[in-house]
């Protein structure tokens, strides 16, 4: 299982890959879309004839705000039960135009703490389009802006998870967002 930096690839990782793809709903091409590869790798991926790096991985599970253990030898299957359950743990996300994702201006205080607390997914693609890798937005700033949204979620009696506060700050340091 995932602990840390030390993980294995699933031996299965092509069919937890499908599993994972055809639970989203999501193409080949959307799934390389995601993960930075054109359709056909995916193929492969699935298929066995390649392995996706671990690296990779690593990446999309950040970018999905995904639990890393679900490409991990010994990790649960990510299949349509497990998403769903994944789901239900964060609430039901908020749809992407009562979200204000629509536009790339800030959004008010409560809106933003909505996604932090019921649409994980959704605060990561709006911080993104946000900030779009802004070099010129200091990465301390960014950091210091979590710290305020951790803030807000803990005065509303609901603080966020720290896994995912440190997955923001990750995302950070990286440049994905």
């Amino acid at each position: 299982m995932a602990g840390g930096n030390q993980w294995v690839v699933a031996g299965d990782i092509g069919k937890r890959i499908r599993a994972l793809r055809l639970a989203l709903g999501w193409s080949q091409t959307q799934f390389g879309n995601a993960a930075g590869v054109r359709y056909d790798q995916v193929l492969a991926w699935e298929k066995g004839r390649a392995c996706p790096p671990r690296g990779r991985l690593e990446r999309l599970a950040r970018q999905q705000v995904w639990p890393i253990e679900i490409f991990a030898d010994g990790g649960p299957s990510p299949d349509a039960q497990w998403l769903s359950a994944l789901r239900r743990a964060d609430a039901a996300p908020l749809p992407a135009s009562e979200a204000g994702l629509s536009s790339l201006g800030p959004l008010p205080t409560d809106e933003v703490l909505a996604l932090a607390l019921h649409d994980r997914p959704g605060l990561v693609r709006y911080l993104q389009a946000l900030w779009g890798g802004d070099p010129r937005l200091p990465t301390r700033t960014k950091m210091e802006l979590i710290t305020v949204i951790e803030r807000m979620a803990q005065g509303q009696g609901t603080p966020l998870p720290g896994s995912f506060a440190d997955t923001l700050r990750a995302m950070v340091r990286e440049r994905c967002i």
